[in-house]
């Protein structure tokens, strides 16, 4: 059994945010997940004349 570390040990979420920030490998999955998100759903704002021809 893993005992969680004690609640003033632990980073909050601000002090993970920007640690996340700062790591480049976060940085590149994340540039990575939104890339696949746009490719499967592209943003809606487009002209409708483009959608029609």
């Amino acid at each position: 059994r893993i005992e969680a570390q004690p609640a003033q040990d632990r980073p909050t979420r601000p002090q993970l945010l920007t640690l996340a920030k700062e790591d480049t490998v976060v940085r590149e999955v994340q540039e990575i997940f939104q890339a696949k998100i746009i490719h499967a759903r592209p943003p809606e704002n487009t002209n409708s004349k483009e959608k029609d021809q």
